[in-house]
This record gives structure tokens, C-alpha cells and sequence, in this order.
């Protein structure tokens, strides 16, 4: 009969249908958040290492690439962190990010900077003894914050943001304060409330927009 047919089928569901429900395959269970955490993770490392190897592209053809490898090198060491992210980091902060992740057209326009082994030891060895005097984890945390802001004459970015800094900040020691808490303010240096020029545009690098945020 039909039903004879049917029970050997129903055996057979049964002694195949998993006890565990976590290796269950007849389920499809949802995503849970440590899931979707991974898979985050994935394509953000994935992300990572397309635009990377569009840098990679880039400095050979600009010719520089033991001028990377090393100055790669100096920041994994200055920095103490692995050599990845030293490279991502710099790629960021020399506009090498902005040129990968730009359409062919767009490119032209990105200039990305070609790398100074020697201006960078300068930089980091000045934000290490200069007058910001930052520890490892300072730095770590200033590089990660804004690459842009650090990695290229921190020096010159540090005399005119103190030069334009409202007179509460012009402290040294209060300045420092504010740059462990928040490193962009490194590249505050225009203030629309000093002088005759008035805004000029530069709302991204003004104190009074700073203080405003």
C-alpha cells in the first residue's frame, strides 16, 4: 500500500536527521552576531587588501618602492606595530589610500606623495622627543587617529596650530592635553575670530569650528 511505501521513507528521515541541532544542515539558522562579526572582519580584511594591492601597483610604477620597503620598516619599528598596518597607515597618511580607491579618472587628481624615509624618521623621532613628547601607545593612538596629520611635518602643523589656537589653548601643556584626547586637533590651524580674513573656507582646520563640534 501507500503507506507501506511511506514507512521505509520515514525510517530513514529518522536515522538521518541530526541529534546535535548544531550541525543540523536541514536548518538554516539565522546569523548570529559573532557570524556576522566574522563576516565583517572578512570583507574588511578583504577591502584592505584590494586597495593595498593597488598601492603595491602604484609605487612600482613610481619607481620608489625600496623607498617604501624602507620607510614600511622605520614606522613598524618607530611605532612598534606590525608591519601590515605600519604600510596601511602610511599609505593612508601619503595619499596612496585615497589613489587606490579613486576611479582611473580620478586618480590624476589624488596626488598621492611619494615616501621620504628620512622626513619620516624625522617626523616620528620629533613626536617621540619633541615638545609632545608622546610614549608608544600615544603614538600608536595619534598615527591611527589621523596618519595624514602625523606622518607629514608634524612639526610645522604643531607651531601653526598653536600659533592660531585660541589663548585658553596656546599652553603647550594644555595643547598636549587636548591632542591625547583627540589628535586632529593637530590640524587646527586657522582661526576665523583672529584677524581680517574672516572664515576663508577653512571650517575643516578652524578653532572656532572645532570648539563647535
Amino acid at each position: 500500500s501507500h503507506i507501506a511505501c511511506f514507512v521505509p521513507f520515514l525510517r530513514n528521515v529518522a536515522e538521518n536527521v541530526p541529534t546535535d541541532k548544531s550541525t543540523s544542515t536541514w536548518v538554516s539558522a539565522p546569523p548570529t552576531t559573532d557570524r556576522i562579526r566574522r563576516a565583517s572582519i572578512f570583507l574588511k580584511a578583504s577591502a584592505e587588501n584590494d586597495f593595498m594591492s593597488a598601492v603595491q601597483e602604484g609605487i612600482d610604477e613610481s619607481g620608489n618602492r625600496e623607498c617604501w620597503k624602507e620607510s614600511v620598516a622605520i614606522l613598524t619599528k618607530s611605532a612598534a606595530m606590525d608591519e601590515n598596518e605600519a604600510e596601511a597607515l602610511l599609505a593612508d597618511g601619503l595619499n596612496w589610500k585615497a589613489w587606490a580607491k579613486a576611479s582611473p579618472f580620478m586618480r590624476k587628481y589624488a596626488k598621492p606623495v611619494q615616501p621620504d624615509a628620512e622626513k619620516l624618521k624625522e617626523a616620528l623621532c620629533w613626536l617621540k622627543e619633541g615638545p609632545l613628547e608622546l610614549d608608544q601607545d600615544q603614538l600608536q593612538y595619534a598615527l591611527r587617529d589621523s596618519p595624514k596629520v602625523f606622518l607629514s611635518s608634524p612639526e610645522d602643523k604643531y607651531e601653526k596650530a598653536l600659533a592660531a589656537a585660541p589663548k585658553k589653548f596656546k599652553d603647550p601643556s594644555v595643547f598636549r592635553d587636548m591632542l591625547l584626547i583627540d589628535p586632529s586637533v593637530l590640524d587646527c590651524y586657522y582661526n576665523c575670530d583672529v584677524g581680517d580674513e574672516g572664515c576663508s573656507s577653512e571650517c575643516g582646520n578652524c578653532w572656532v569650528a572645532y570648539e563647535r563640534r
